[in-house]
């Protein structure tokens, strides 16, 4: 029962981190009109930080996929 609890806040915590990432995903943050510097390996701004949005939404979306309510494979 304890499990389940853990599991369904963890999940709650997964849906809340992916929905605020989204959000500041296509806010002036990320995506600031004009600016391409600073550059990391010579690609500019909006495109590095969108590519690490996107490894971190991977990672999210797997650690959600573990603790969602309804997995009975453990």
């Amino acid at each position: 029962m304890e499990s389940q609890r853990n599991n369904h806040t963890a999940w709650r915590i997964c849906c809340t981190l992916a929905v605020v990432i989204l959000c500041l995903a296509f806010s002036p943050l990320f995506i600031p009109a004009g600016q391409h510097a600073p550059l990391l390996l010579g690609l500019p701004y909006a495109l590095w930080t969108g590519i690490a949005l996107c490894v971190l939404m991977v990672v999210i979306t797997y650690v959600a996929t573990l603790v969602h309510p309804g997995n009975t494979s453990r």
